[in-house]
Order: structure tokens, then C-alpha cells, then sequence
């Protein structure tokens, strides 16, 4: 009988030893199947940070762009602007008499001479 009992005691030892160490066998595979989804998640999140920065990339290329061509347009309207004002001021130059005659008015008026200047022609006329 006590032959039985050791016998027992040892298959319940022996099915015991074997619950423990499947147990730990699938906590391994546990831990091994998390890592292979942590790795999975890890990798899909630096895929879309990546696509994420190559989308804000092409985003600045193209507002970059876009100023490019808006500071470019802007230039040659002032250049034509400029230009035309140019011709403006050229064409509207006062001929050398109407300048001399605009400066003796101009001092005449300083001097206090305009208002006899004024005076004569208002008489005069």
C-alpha cells in the first residue's frame, strides 16, 4: 500500500511538473506572439509617420511653389509699374522756359515782388 501511495504521490508530482512547465511553455509563446503584434504595430506606425511626413513634404514643396510664382508675378507687375511710370515722369518733363518761369513766380511770391507782379498784370489786362 505505501508502494501505491509513492506511486500516486509521484504521477501526481510528475502530472503537476508537466501542468508547470506547459504553462510556462504557452506563457512563452504568449510573450513571443506580443512581441510579433508589438513589432506589427511599431513598423505600421513608422510606415504612416513616414507617409505623414512625405504628404507635409510635398505640401511645402507646393506652397513653396506657390509663393515662388505668387512673389515672381509680383515683381514683374512692380517692374512694368515701374517702367510705365518711368515713361510717365520722362514724357511729362517740363520744357526748360515753363520751369524758369515756374521759378520766378516762386520767388516772386517769397519776395513779396508777386503781388505787384499780380497787380500790374490785373491792371493790365
Amino acid at each position: 500500500m505505501a508502494r501505491q501511495r509513492e506511486t500516486a504521490g509521484g504521477e501526481a508530482a510528475a502530472s503537476d511538473i508537466r501542468r508547470v512547465l506547459d504553462t510556462e511553455r504557452d506563457a512563452r509563446r504568449a510573450v513571443e506572439q506580443a512581441r510579433t503584434r508589438a513589432d506589427a504595430i511599431l513598423e505600421d506606425a513608422r510606415r504612416q509617420a513616414r507617409m505623414i511626413a512625405q504628404r507635409a513634404d510635398k505640401r511645402i514643396a507646393r506652397l513653396h511653389q506657390c509663393s515662388r510664382e505668387a512673389t515672381d508675378g509680383r515683381i514683374e507687375q512692380l517692374q512694368r509699374e515701374g517702367e510705365r511710370e518711368e515713361r510717365r515722369v520722362a514724357a511729362a518733363e517740363p520744357d526748360p522756359a515753363a520751369l524758369q518761369a515756374a521759378v520766378e513766380r516762386v520767388a516772386r511770391r517769397l519776395t513779396g515782388a508777386a503781388d505787384e507782379a499780380d497787380a500790374a498784370e490785373d491792371g493790365g489786362s
